[in-house]
């Protein structure tokens, strides 16, 4: 079995996602979600970045730019949340 990079931290985050969904159930709009996840990354004193901002370039050419729901552990894992109406 393959070993993953930040098991601990990413068992937490799937069981606050779980918990989330177990309370609000479907149906909300995305940022609903967003809110709770960033209300119980606060609660579990998770430190991470809400909408972080990255350029991407390519050839020294700024040509868009990302906005990941999340950014935890310095950087190092990104959160995308997702919800179906």
């Amino acid at each position: 079995m393959t070993e993953l990079l930040y098991a601990e931290l990413t068992y937490q985050l799937r069981g606050i996602a779980f918990r989330i969904h177990s309370r609000l159930r479907g149906g909300h709009a995305e940022y609903v979600y967003e809110s709770a996840f960033a209300f119980a990354l606060e609660q579990a004193g998770i430190s991470f970045q809400r909408q972080p901002v990255y350029r991407i370039f390519y050839r020294d050419q700024q040509v868009g730019e990302y906005h990941p729901d999340f950014m935890l552990h310095d950087g190092s894992l990104l959160a995308e949340l997702k919800a179906t109406p």
